[in-house]
């Protein structure tokens, strides 16, 4: 079975499904009318849904410029390409990651080096990284859209460039620093695919302009480019999504914390009894397993509870068979934390019922227990 897919049979198996879109009837409308106006135009690409969408998230974030692509990768791809062209040619890349941000920088010619993450965070250690080097940038990766800010200072006082695939962390991620966000169905606002590159470098926005389509400035082929376009289609759907998210963000961190309230191994409680001084503002419940392997909790989830639950697609990089030849630095705490994690439910109109039995069944899993289903749903 594969744990990590959005739907397919292990969405129809369940009670209760990991993530959903928030889509209400106003959304459905509206779009509909935006459909019908992009169809009158004929512009499918770079019209007034782009711009628009790039405006607003550019208010709702506070970041100067918003450049809309087709997917995450491809405004990593193109943020990556403008510090190659200037020079970089060393990545610091978060051990505890994602393969495709790996190949981005691979694929540019980037030395790699990966470095572990922090003790206690899902978060580059700033300490594990080399005293600044003026050919290399720094590859952070905000997983379950967590955000550290002291974390972050110490990573601003190395002096060297940071690039984050913030691709979870929406409204969330560290803005001294050029990022890419994704639009994927699972995230906190989709566009149904999509991503988009956020800077406050106005060269690096202009470069990104050209860069996502084929590198065309005027008739000339000026810098590294591709068919990067997001269609009108996705960034009107964005648009309409982007008049709620500061609710879905707020409704997604309230379901976070009924959960802590109810599972006392949940990552929040974790920190607050180690007595850490900084929180993260996440929008993902992560239970942590207790040196148990993920996956063994979450088949049982699943096939005893019909809990639709994920691990993610971030792992140990450094360990990974696709880095084959690369520096095999060791990483343990990148290695643990991969196995020992669990994504919980949550998503906008998720219940305090349903967040109720996903706690109660946690529960029951980790003291070896399995309380019969009939006995415990209780909207059946």
């Amino acid at each position: 079975m594969q744990y990590y897919r959005e739907g397919g049979e292990e969405a129809m198996r369940s009670i209760v499904r990991c993530f959903k879109p928030y889509i209400n009837e106003h959304m459905v409308k509206r779009y509909k009318w935006y459909v019908e106006k992009i169809f009158e135009t004929g512009i499918l690409t770079g019209g007034e849904y782009t711009e628009k969408a790039e405006k607003e998230l550019s208010r709702l974030t506070g970041m100067k410029y918003v450049v809309l692509t087709n997917s995450c990768t491809s405004a990593l791809e193109i943020i990556a390409s403008y510090y190659r062209a200037k020079g970089y040619d060393t990545a610091y890349i978060q051990a505890l990651g994602f393969g495709s941000t790996y190949l981005v920088f691979k694929k540019l010619g980037y030395r790699i080096r990966f470095i572990d993450v922090h003790e206690t965070a899902y978060f580059i250690d700033p300490d594990k990284i080399p005293n600044r080097d003026e050919k290399a940038v720094v590859v952070v990766t905000d997983l379950f859209g967590y955000s550290y800010p002291e974390l972050n200072k110490e990573l601003d006082e190395k002096g060297i460039p940071v690039i984050r695939d913030s691709a979870q962390a929406l409204g969330v991620a560290w803005n001294n620093n050029d990022y890419a966000v994704s639009f994927h169905a699972i995230k906190i606002v989709t566009s149904g695919e999509g991503g988009a590159v956020f800077t406050n470098n106005e060269e690096l926005y202009m470069y990104a302009e050209a860069a996502r389509e084929l590198g065309i400035i005027g008739r000339r082929h000026m810098t590294y480019g591709g068919s990067y376009m997001m269609s009108e289609l996705e960034a009107a759907l964005l648009l309409v999504q982007l008049d709620y998210f500061d609710y879905i963000k707020n409704r997604l961190r309230e379901n976070v914390e009924r959960y802590d309230k109810l599972i006392p191994t949940m990552y929040d409680n974790i920190l607050e009894d180690k007595g850490i001084k900084y929180r993260h503002n996440g929008i993902q419940a992560v239970l942590i397993t207790e040196n148990r392997d993920q996956w063994s909790i979450r088949g049982q989830l699943l096939d005893h509870y019909g809990i639709q639950t994920y691990g993610t697609s971030a792992k140990d990089l450094a360990n990974e068979p696709i880095v084959a030849g690369e520096d095999r630095t060791e990483t343990p705490i990148a290695e643990k934390k991969y196995r020992e994690h669990v994504i919980l439910p949550n998503y906008v109109e998720l219940s305090d019922i349903e967040i109720q039995y996903v706690s109660e069944a946690v529960k029951q899993i980790l003291a070896n227990k399995k309380l019969p289903r009939s006995e415990w749903v209780p909207w059946k």
